[in-house]
């Protein structure tokens, strides 16, 4: 059970990124308003910059759970933000899941 958890963090992760990375695009080229206001972010941030880097994860989520992507009116960025609306609990739920699983398997290992 370990080892499907160890396939699917990377997975999950390598999903994530694509997503936000198209969202920031979307955002960046069609509302740049918007993108201003989270912060002008980036999926991999510049080297070297003297910012601190938790509001633009902060933001994100509340861009996203607050869902002020629909007064948009565009459809490619309701679709990213609806997809991370219930991506991002689907995999906390399944990564739960998993670690209990795993942990009830190693569990019950010892004790036969």
């Amino acid at each position: 059970m370990l080892y499907v958890a160890l396939g699917f963090i990377p997975a999950v992760s390598f999903l994530s990124l694509v997503v936000v990375g198209r969202l920031y695009r979307a955002l960046r080229l069609r509302h740049p308003a918007v993108y201003a206001e989270l912060g002008s972010p980036t999926v991999f941030r510049k080297r070297g910059r003297k910012e601190k880097p938790d509001p633009y994860d902060t933001l994100l989520l509340r861009f996203v759970y607050s869902k002020r992507y629909q007064a948009l009116e565009d459809v490619r960025v309701r679709r990213l933000g609806d997809f991370l609306c219930w991506f991002w609990p689907f995999c906390v739920v399944t990564l739960g899941f998993v670690f209990v699983l795993s942990t009830a398997s190693i569990f019950l290992r010892y004790l036969t």
